[in-house]
């Protein structure tokens, strides 16, 4: 946010954006130092720039450095003016100068690398912990075998549903037999299209899936996506750490009980994948 300066009543003097674009701060770092910061955090242009009472807030010994500082700011200022009219702040991100919240929302992104898939998440309904748990599975953040061993870590390397093939989260969660076997009667019992052409990350296979279905099923898809994510997750963990094992066709009852109660919770769109 930069100032255009009128009467200099609603501009800080040593801090605000009004010499060319740049705060005193930045154009005379040393000197601004030794304004005590009561000061810096109150002092508009228009009790500063009169008779340069700017020079009375200044404390202490003056460096070489300091001093420097002071002569730059006293030629900058020398042929500076008050007006009558009122200050003027120009948010720079947007043509007009007026700022917008959107437009803070795109700066703070700006030069950001998308992940493929984040907006299939965040845009739709699903527990909290369920939408974290998909963002850590497209990142490759989840913590199976091939990542523990990149750590240095101990592991169980064969994948803990299938027992066939190595443990990784593209794996275990698209391309086991175990996790396929379940996708496939899963989604043909919500009515929804489902194809697994060859291994491929879990993004890479979503994606199509939403492709195949019509534009008002695909939030409801992306709830229901999750939900088996989330079940086969917790099937591998109950292997693990439980020693417990569940065959297909009571992860899918679990699955369908999971169904029901988010609908009830809230996830309308996934309801309506069975009556449209």
């Amino acid at each position: 946010m930069t100032v255009q300066v009128g009467n200099g009543e609603r501009t800080l003097f040593w801090r605000d954006n009004w010499i060319n674009g740049s705060p005193v701060s930045r154009m005379a770092p040393y000197l601004f130092q030794v304004i005590p910061k009561r000061i810096t955090k109150r002092r508009t242009v228009a009790e500063a720039l009169p008779h340069r009472r700017w020079i009375r807030d200044i404390r202490g010994g003056l460096s070489v450095l300091v001093l420097r500082d002071y002569i730059r700011l006293w030629q900058v200022l020398a042929d500076m003016h008050l007006s009558m009219d009122s200050d003027r702040f120009i948010w720079r991100w947007t043509a007009n100068g007026t700022y917008s919240a959107a437009s803070a929302y795109r700066i703070m992104h700006h030069g950001t690398i998308p992940l493929a898939g984040s907006r299939w998440i965040w845009k739709n309904w699903a527990p909290q912990r369920v939408k974290f748990f998909t963002w850590l599975a497209l990142k490759q953040r989840l913590w199976t075998a091939d990542r523990r061993r990149r750590h240095g870590l101990d592991a169980h390397d064969i994948c803990w549903l299938c027992d066939q093939e190595q443990e990784t989260a593209d794996h275990l969660l698209v391309n086991c037999s175990f996790a396929k076997q379940i996708w496939w009667n899963m989604l043909s019992w919500m009515d929804c299209a489902c194809t697994f052409p060859m291994p491929m990350e879990l993004h890479q296979w979503w994606k199509p899936i939403r492709q195949m279905q019509v534009k008002e099923r695909r939030r409801g898809l992306d709830t229901l996506v999750m939900l088996i994510l989330w079940c086969l997750w917790k099937e591998r963990n109950a292997r693990l750490f439980d020693n417990l094992s569940s065959n297909a066709l009571e992860v899918q009852d679990r699955i369908k009980v999971d169904i029901k109660l988010w609908i009830d919770a809230g996830a309308t769109r996934l309801g309506c994948l069975r009556h449209e």
